[in-house]
C-alpha cells in the first residue's frame, strides 16, 4: 500500500529541501516516530509532521514533479534552438507593447 506523500497544511508536496529539522524518538509506551519540522516552499510558512516509525520512508522526500507533459517535450523538440532573429524580433516587439494583452481564458 502506497503512502500519501507528506503535505504542507496549503496543499503542497514537502520535498527534501524544505526540511529544517529531522530527528526520531521514541516515547515512554514504545511507540517510535520520526519528527520532522519543514518550512513550505509555496507558503513559506513553518509547520511539523510527527511520522510512525514504521510507515518513515527517506526517499518520499525525493520527489520531483515533471515540468512538461509528454506532448509539450515533442512539440519542444520539434521547434530546435531559438535564433538571434528570434531574439531580436521579440525584443523589438517588447520595445513598442504599450500594454499587456489581456487572456480571458485565465482564471
Amino acid at each position: 500500500m502506497k503512502k500519501p506523500p507528506i503535505t504542507c497544511r496549503c496543499g503542497c508536496r514537502i520535498v527534501s529541501r524544505d526540511i529544517v529539522h529531522r530527528s526520531s524518538f521514541m516515547r515512554t509506551r514504545g511507540d517510535a516516530y520520526v519528527y520532522l519540522r519543514y518550512r513550505c516552499h509555496h507558503c513559506r510558512k513553518l509547520g511539523e509532521r510527527y511520522i510512525p516509525i514504521e510507515e518513515w520512508n527517506p526517499r518520499s522526500l525525493n520527489w520531483t514533479e515533471p515540468e512538461m507533459t509528454a506532448e509539450e517535450e515533442q512539440r519542444f523538440a520539434g521547434l530546435g534552438p531559438i535564433t538571434e532573429a528570434e531574439i531580436r524580433s521579440m525584443r523589438k516587439a517588447l520595445s513598442t507593447l504599450r500594454r499587456i494583452p489581456h487572456n480571458d481564458d485565465s482564471p
